[in-house]
């Protein structure tokens, strides 16, 4: 019997996360996903019974130890590592010269420090053939006011993820990262309260998402 790919996505209780994780589940993959609030991976334990949800925040070490250690256990390994927490940094959304550093730092603490232990962590269990995916934003290479920090942080990764792809090619494993473009989610809202443009469904993003990782996989194999 052929054994199920697993997939592992953080963030992955609102927005973008939580549309991928309902998505994967639909077609049969073995999901675990983590966040930060607890009512939230409440929800999803109760909605989605087959999918491992767990509290942990990825910028304490030890959380994402434990984590992965369930993972490891429930799973067995993973093909697909899907890094999509965020943090979009303090708001209102100030600019360069507003900008203080300590919130500078903690918007690095999550978008860079803590996806950087995630991958981390998460190496010496993603199976050879498998996928790495930044979940990235437009923002780190076009100059919006505002975003310096944001911005930054996820520009930061998205180098670390361009040098991951070289190093991990001689495994099969592809490592990139992917914007699924601006979307009705939380977030958006939270840094964009005046924003009435049409915003693409979270949900129709996570099939986009998807059908690409599945396109990627059967040209791998």
């Amino acid at each position: 019997m052929k054994t199920k790919r697993s997939v592992v996505i953080t963030g992955g209780t609102s927005g973008f996360g939580y549309e991928l994780m309902k998505a994967f589940s639909e077609e049969g993959w073995a999901v675990a996903v983590c966040g930060r609030r607890k009512d939230r991976i409440e929800r999803i334990r109760q909605e989605n019974g087959n999918v491992l949800a767990e509290i942990c925040d990825i910028r304490v070490e030890p959380a994402i130890a434990l984590f992965l250690k369930k993972v490891k256990t429930e799973l067995g390994g993973i093909d697909v590592l899907i890094l999509n927490a965020g943090s979009i940094g303090p708001l209102p959304l100030p600019k360069i010269e507003d900008l203080g550093i300590e919130s500078l730092r903690l918007t690095f603490e999550t978008n860079f420090f803590g996806n950087f232990n995630f991958l981390k962590y998460s190496l010496p269990i993603l199976r050879k053939g498998g996928m790495v995916i930044h979940v990235t934003s437009d923002a780190a290479t076009v100059p919006y006011p505002g975003w310096g920090a944001y911005s930054s942080s996820k520009a930061a990764f998205d180098a670390i993820v361009r040098v991951l792809s070289v190093e991990l090619k001689e495994n099969g494993i592809d490592a990139f990262s992917y914007d699924p473009g601006d979307m009705d989610t939380e977030m958006h809202h939270l840094a964009l309260p005046d924003d009435h443009s049409h915003l693409e469904n979270p949900k129709n993003s996570a099939k986009i998402l998807l059908k690409e990782i599945a396109r990627r996989l059967e040209k791998n194999e």
